[in-house]
């Protein structure tokens, strides 16, 4: 076997190299940890956006189901508020009547609120005014809700349709007058 002659190895050198490929990699275990919690960070924020759009389209699509259903809603007030008194006491129509109260009470555990439109002051937020009575006085008030408004939560689904009228603004006495005068227009439709 011919003699191989070994070089002589530098182990300065050989320690330089050491220790530079340690800090490279030192190096690159911080970057690959910085590299990781900010994937981390980012998939959390992913998260977060995520969840918020889908509460969002969530209270959308109810917000949406909702005021389709509310016409059905008001035709069966209307229907319970003009029942032909010979119907009014058979059980058929007290069914009907707890199948409405408990449509109620599914509105009321959404959230879902009705509007107290009649005697409060006007708001064109909460209402729609389709017609006017001037009363003589300088405060805009309420005077009949043609069709009830809803909210949810603080959403408002659709304003109370109503007429306003102008009155003397004061406190309890004006709320009375115009819910006996409501009272008085509704038995006479």
């Amino acid at each position: 076997m011919p003699d191989k002659k070994q070089k002589p190895t530098n182990s300065r050198s050989t320690s330089k190299s050491k220790q530079s490929k340690v800090s490279d990699l030192t190096a690159q275990v911080a970057e690959l940890r910085e590299d990781v919690r900010r994937e981390r960070a980012d998939f959390m924020n992913y998260k977060r956006r995520v969840e918020i759009d889908r509460s969002m389209l969530m209270s959308a699509a109810k917000s949406e189901v909702i005021q389709e259903l509310l016409p059905v809603f008001d035709d069966l007030e209307r229907a319970f508020s003009s029942m032909p008194k010979d119907i009014a006491g058979s059980s058929w129509t007290k069914g009907l009547v707890q199948v409405y109260k408990q449509l109620q009470g599914k509105m009321d555990d959404m959230g879902i609120k009705r509007i107290e439109a009649l005697g409060s002051e006007f708001n064109p937020n909460l209402h729609e005014a389709i017609g006017f009575e001037d009363g003589g006085g300088s405060h805009e008030v309420v005077i009949e809700e043609l069709r009830p408004g809803y909210k949810l939560d603080d959403e408002v689904l659709r304003p109370s349709m109503v007429k306003v009228g102008k009155v003397e603004k004061s406190s309890n006495q004006g709320s009375k007058d115009i819910e006996e005068n409501h009272n008085n227009n509704e038995r006479s439709k």
